[in-house]
């Protein structure tokens, strides 16, 4: 997937070279693994992040990139911006509503984040709003609670 010529969605994490954001929309098992594939891409001052970041993303994240991690600022959200049911697998979503206000935090408090602004144009109908601090984000328990409930739901017959 392209935006003004430049590809946004990829298996190749070469595209994040010189990115000034990556946002990484991927489930918690695969944080460590994409982190350490996009380290040696990353510049100083990148921001860095994912929706959402419960799971630990800014442990394994700061195990992945090690000596860079001081290089970049990291970001994450407490929630996903919308409600999707999958219609296709791998091939088309439904969204079926948008959240209208999600908190993030970041690593490193800087005093103008561009994240904020920018993750709120990107994902039209939320507002991105300052936390509290990155731990809102990291121990945020809605899959490890609501999920198991919807599986057995599912699954007990």
């Amino acid at each position: 997937m392209t935006y003004m010529g430049f590809p946004v969605v990829s298996a190749d994490p070469s595209i994040t070279k010189d990115s000034d954001i990556v946002v990484i929309l991927a489930p918690a098992l695969a944080h460590e693994s994409i982190c350490r594939e996009i380290k040696p891409f990353l510049t100083k001052g990148a921001i860095i992040g994912t929706l959402p970041a419960h799971g630990g993303f800014d442990l394994v994240a700061r195990r992945a990139l090690e000596d860079k991690i001081d290089e970049v600022i990291m970001f994450g959200t407490v929630g996903i911006p919308w409600t999707t049911r999958i219609i296709e697998y791998g091939k088309k979503v439904e969204v079926y509503s948008a959240k209208a206000n999600l908190r993030m935090s970041f690593h490193r408090r800087v005093p103008e984040v561009p994240a904020l602004t920018l993750l709120s144009a990107m994902f039209i109908g939320t507002t991105f709003q300052m936390g509290n601090n990155y731990l809102d984000c990291t121990l945020w328990p809605v899959n490890n609670v609501v999920h198991p409930g919807i599986l057995y739901g599912r699954c007990k017959d």
